[in-house]
């Protein structure tokens, strides 16, 4: 399955910074970030599904101790949810996931100027691939930024698998345009 990511149409807060992924022309994901509010910043994720939509997920960009993410009202640490691959004294860039499957994925990101962004489950077979826009002399269709994601994951899994995907792929911006803004995660 590829979700599309995609600037939401103008009908929606423009104030917001927000962005949708997309399956077949029908918006799935909508991510939410309002204004800074007395340095504050957070992102809400939603599953839209027909006309109504249900927040999933919640999070709260801070520098320290660490960004903190609600999934369905669970409260972890960023560093919790996303563990690191690895030893502790490892510079691994690779972090693991646990699906609400109980299955244990891992992402691997590459480094700074890779857009690598790949999820594998635990026999090594991938489960997503994030496919981003580098050819600026690309047609529309050939730029589109979208996440492929094995289609037999379950809803709750693929909702962790999206807000996991945001986290790390708002991270990765953040770290190819050189910004260390005061939301990251501190690591």
């Amino acid at each position: 399955m590829r979700l599309y990511l995609q600037r939401p149409s103008s009908k929606h807060d423009r104030s917001a910074e927000e962005h949708v992924l997309v399956v077949e022309g029908s918006e799935l994901y909508r991510f939410q970030t309002p204004p800074e509010i007395c340095g504050n910043i957070n992102t809400t994720i939603h599953r839209v599904d027909g006309g109504s939509s249900r927040q999933i997920a919640k999070i709260e960009w801070n520098s320290f101790p660490s960004t903190t993410i609600y999934i369905d009202g669970e409260e972890m640490s960023c560093n919790r949810f996303l563990r690191k691959s690895g030893l502790c004294f490892t510079n691994s860039r690779s972090r693991l996931l646990r699906g609400a499957n109980g299955v244990t994925y891992k992402w691997k990101t590459g480094d700074g100027h890779s857009p690598k962004l790949e999820l594998f489950d635990p026999n090594g077979a991938r489960v997503a691939k994030f496919f981003r826009r580098d050819d600026v002399f690309a047609t529309e269709e050939e730029s589109a930024e979208y996440l492929e994601v094995r289609t037999n994951e379950a809803q709750q899994t693929l909702d962790v698998i999206v807000i996991s995907f945001y986290f790390l792929a708002e991270k990765k911006t953040a770290e190819a345009n050189h910004l260390r803004p005061t939301w990251m995660m501190a690591s």
